[in-house]
């Protein structure tokens, strides 16, 4: 049987690629991923190994929130100065060296902030030791006024030694001379990041760290060992404070690394899950005409002693070498996939360290298992099937499938669909916990289901899409009946493209959603008639003092700053946000509120009205949450508010006496109002010349804001669009398999039309037509089931602000007339060869 397998194979070679090509495209991206993120992991932690092993025990204050939200790592408390003569008394410390780190924009010779999109700016004191940088350009700085910069920063922007430069810290900005340029073994930067180095006096100065310092790094005596000395400062320094040495410290930050990575792995390995989803049906279609068109063969190895399970193995095994082959070549060229996926990211301005390709025995593991497992789950129903068909049956070649098992297979695909639904249904209803995974996994059973049942659909839905055709002469007519006549190979064939189209209508759907709902958002929440922010708008990094130069203009009316505020609350990181509170009511619209957020102070809290019924707070309850820089502080609920578009956050809380409990006073918006009376035009003036004085600052009224939202939105999901493509691929792939394999199994029907005057074009033509009703017919069900999932998704995720649901038709008639052209693409080898079939022997097939 295994010889069988192996001819069988080899004796359609085409065919077999052609199958390959879908499992191969998502064994790519599962191997793909899991390279990428090895590769970067095991860069990441070489380059931590090498900035932390100049020291060998770290001492800090340990932070009271473990994760803060995007914007930047919480900031903790200080240590004291006078902790450092403390620990330099334990025995096995040579040395103690005091290190303070914080946030540092510099500014280039323009005025303009110097920035990688996504890429932190640090500001920290040079050190002669425990300091793994070296000197590239110049020298260190000395004394209190000189700076250095990264190597890459001072390189790309031309910078030159002794200049005078600008950063901007939380204490405002700040003149310096540049006197050198710094990098980390082979880095010239750390990700992209922009970082200047300063004198310890000034990095204390200019980063809110007057008397205290981030950590300190300690420097072991000769022949003490690290884990030792760990052991001693923490008996000395008690409590509160996390000690770790250098390869704790190391794998420390390697693992927020990790978890960062985190959500570019689950989002790849979606797209892997997409691609073989539709790859099985393509497997199993290819599979079931092949059992069907070898019939005879088996029958005649039935014949001759071979039992059904015998039969049944060698279409096994089949699957068995494809998956295989697949598996292999998915490998290797996930490994092209990953290194791709670097170069691209180091382009988009995040740079990675440099390190070798990590391919780990789990990446083969998974490979060949998600390779072979696919094929083989696809291939058992065929393998079933041909193990089943009696010896005589077989060679009289009665393959149809008749109507009882095709009612079956109807009846189960309803059964399934209902099932998804119901499982969308419960999803949407927030009844379960993570409401949105159960509307996901629903999806994927209601797309199963109706790819069960559309043979249901198949005969009336390609009558109608053949109609046009079949009025174009005999050609149309002949494919209409061909795709009405195999109802089940139609609705396998278009399963495919069903799929793969109803992710791509259900992303367009979602997309235009978001900007329905962005709109309608902005033009609830927004009294404001500016907002300023940098160009990473959200982040902590916009430069302190712009609302009050703004505030002192008459031009200008209320403005408010809006700051970002790490929090957890019962041991779960999420954000809140503080605002100035007098002016909320003049830039903000909350909805419908209860109690007056203008006279929010600290130790109070406005809550949104969803999240307080979820907790079950009332005004005057009491809620415990941790900050920065405050543990366990209890809030007073004083108020309820119901647009939390307008808010960004759950919490609302005052920006009084902020830097006790948060610590830098970075804003992440300003929002400004014209004052009364003043023209728009005229205040636009004055706060744009305000917001000059302060590089990285930018100022957008309401429709360029809108504008600048939707553009980042529409970026993300053409990204999501352009991987889900892939998936459309395969399935034409899978169209142009089963209609060259309905070539074949047609040989003799093709040779008598063609004996009786059907010439080559219209071959091709009745073939290229019947490509087109199965692709469009596959496009309708996707266009329905992806309007479907929309819908569901939107209406999941209506407390999370997208609560306006669009269908753009203009994308979805698009995306038919795609399924058209797809649908002629797929059939030009198929028709090539009908076309060129020889006549006499084509008549003469068995």
């Amino acid at each position: 049987m295994l010889r069988v397998a192996l001819k069988g194979l080899l004796g359609h070679k085409l065919r077999f690629v052609l199958t390959m090509v879908a499992v191969v495209l998502g064994v790519t991206f599962v191997s793909g991923t899991f390279v990428l993120t090895d590769s970067i992991n095991d860069a990441f932690e070489d380059m931590f190994g090498q900035i932390y092993e100049a020291a060998d025990v770290y001492v800090a204050v340990e932070p009271n929130i473990d994760s803060a939200p995007t914007g930047g790592p919480a900031q903790a408390p200080g240590l004291p100065e006078s902790l450092a003569a403390d620990v330099a008394t334990i025995d096995g410390v040579e040395a103690v060296v005091p290190t303070v780190s914080g946030f540092a924009q510099l500014v280039d010779d323009d005025g303009e902030a110097v920035a990688n999109t996504g890429a932190p700016t640090i500001g920290f004191n040079w050190t002669e030791e425990a300091n793994s940088a070296e000197i590239r350009d110049g020298r260190p700085p000395a004394s209190p006024g000189e700076v250095i910069i990264d190597t890459a920063t001072f390189n790309d922007r031309g910078f030159d030694l002794g200049q005078s430069v600008t950063v901007v810290t939380i204490t405002g900005l700040h003149q310096f001379t540049l006197v050198g340029s710094a990098g980390i073994g082979e880095l010239d930067s750390l990700m992209g990041a922009t970082i200047v180095g300063f004198t310890l006096e000034d990095a204390q100065a200019y980063m809110g760290r007057e008397d205290e310092f981030n950590e300190l790094a300690l420097i072991a005596a000769e022949g003490t060992d690290a884990i030792d000395l760990q052991e001693r400062v923490l008996g000395v320094v008690g409590d509160g404070y996390r000690v770790q040495t250098a390869d704790q410290r190391a794998t420390s930050d390697s693992d927020q690394v990790a978890s960062f990575l985190g959500f570019l792995n689950t989002a790849l390995l979606t797209f892997a899950g997409v691609a073989l989803f539709v790859g099985s049906f393509i497997i199993a279609n290819t599979f079931s005409i092949v059992v069907a068109q070898r019939s005879r063969e088996f029958a005649l190895l039935r014949a001759v002693g071979a039992s059904s399970s015998q039969v049944r193995a060698a279409v096994l095994l089949e699957a068995l070498l494809v998956g295989l082959v697949s598996g292999v070549t998915g490998l290797g060229l996930g490994v092209v996939f990953a290194n791709a996926l670097q170069s691209i990211m180091g382009a988009a301005g995040l740079e990675l360290p440099p390190g070798n390709t990590t391919v780990q025995p789990r990446t083969i593991v998974a490979a060949l298992t998600v390779g072979i497992g696919v094929t083989m789950i696809a291939s058992i129903v065929p393998a079933r099937r041909a193990s089943r068909v009696a010896p005589v049956e077989a060679m009289r070649g009665a393959t149809d499938v008749g109507p009882e098992r095709l009612g079956r297979r109807t009846a189960v695909g309803v059964g399934v669909t209902v099932v998804g639904g119901v499982a969308i249904l419960v999803g949407l209803a927030g009844a379960v916990p993570q409401p949105l995974a159960i509307v996901g996994l629903g999806a994927a059973v209601l797309m199963l289901g109706v790819s069960l049942a559309a043979p249901l659909a198949a005969g009336p839905i390609a009558t109608a899409v053949g109609a046009l055709p079949s009025r174009l002469g005999v050609p149309g007519r002949l494919a209409r009946r061909n795709a009405v006549r195999d109802r089940r190979r139609t609705a396998t064939t278009a399963s495919a493209l069903m799929i793969g189209l109803a992710l791509v209508a259900f992303v367009a759907i979602l997309a235009a959603s978001i900007r329905g709902s962005l709109q309608t958002a902005l033009d609830e929440a927004f009294r404001a008639d500016f907002i300023i922010a940098t160009d990473m708008p959200g982040l902590r990094n916009l430069p302190p003092g712009l609302a009050g130069d703004l505030a002192g203009h008459d031009e200008v009316g209320a403005v408010t700053s809006v700051r970002l505020v790490p929090i957890e609350l019962d041991g779960t990181a999420s954000i809140a946000r503080a605002m100035t509170a007098g002016t909320l009511d003049q830039t903000l619209a909350l909805g419908d509120v209860e109690g007056d957020p203008t006279t929010l102070a600290y130790g109070q809290v406005f809550v949104s009205q969803s999240t307080a019924e979820a907790q079950g707070l009332a005004v005057g309850d009491t809620v415990t949450m941790d900050f920065p820089l405050e543990a366990d502080l209890a809030l007073t609920v004083v108020g309820t508010y119901t647009n939390t578009d307008a808010v960004g956050a759950n919490w609302l809380l005052s920006l009084d006496r902020f830097e006790e409990y948060v610590g830098d006073p970075l804003d992440a918006y300003v929002f400004a109002a014209a004052a009364d009376g003043v023209a728009a035009d005229d205040a636009r003036a004055v706060v744009d010349e305000v917001a000059e004085a302060y590089p990285g600052a930018t100022v957008r009224d309401q429709a360029e804001f809108r504008e600048e939202q939707e553009g980042q939105i529409n970026q993300l999901l053409a990204l999501i669009s352009v991987l889900l493509l892939l998936s459309v691929i395969v399935a034409v792939l899978g169209i142009a398999n089963t209609l060259a394999l309905s070539v074949f199994e047609r040989t003799r029907e093709i040779g008598l039309l063609r004996a009786v005057g059907m010439d080559r074009p219209q071959a091709r033509r009745m073939i290229g037509w019947e490509s087109v009703i199965v692709a469009v017919f596959g496009a309708v069900l996707g266009m329905a089931v992806g309007i479907f999932l929309g819908w569901a998704v939107v209406r999941a995720l209506a407390d999370e602000g997208i609560n306006t649901f669009v269908v753009p038709a203009g994308q979805l008639g698009a995306g038919l007339v795609g399924a058209a052209f797809a649908g002629i693409l797929a059939a030009v080898f198929p028709a090539i060869r009908a076309s060129r079939l020889d006549v006499l022997q084509a008549v003469t097939t068995e």
